[in-house]
């Protein structure tokens, strides 16, 4: 791990560490549609909102540590259209859900 770029060591330090937060869901389940906000609920949406913040800068430290190494500027290029995809197809799914369309059925 010592010998990678600083932003790709600190990357794979932000992948451990969406692992972990994503484990931690489980103590704290969503609230039913309509229902009142509990603590469990509001603290699954801000591990949710870091999680997904930290998944949209992951790849883009990654690209930006690959940039400089000569035999990886496609994989740095691919590191940036993943973060560029993941920030527009989250940003669709949360206005989508605030206009009320559904993805699944219950």
């Amino acid at each position: 791990m010592r010998t990678g770029p600083r932003l790709c060591r600190i990357a794979f330090v932000i992948f451990i560490g969406i692992q972990v937060l994503s484990f931690s869901w489980g103590f704290f389940p969503i609230d039913p549609l309509g229902a009142e906000a509990t603590f469990a609920g509001t603290m699954h949406n801000v591990l949710g909102g870091v999680v997904a913040l930290a998944t949209i800068v992951m790849p883009m430290l990654m690209g930006l540590g690959l940039k400089r190494e000569a035999n990886f500027q496609g994989y740095a290029g691919y590191s940036f259209i993943t973060s560029a995809i993941i920030f527009v197809s989250g940003l669709t799914g949360v206005i989508l859900a605030g206009q009320g369309v559904r993805f699944w059925s219950l």
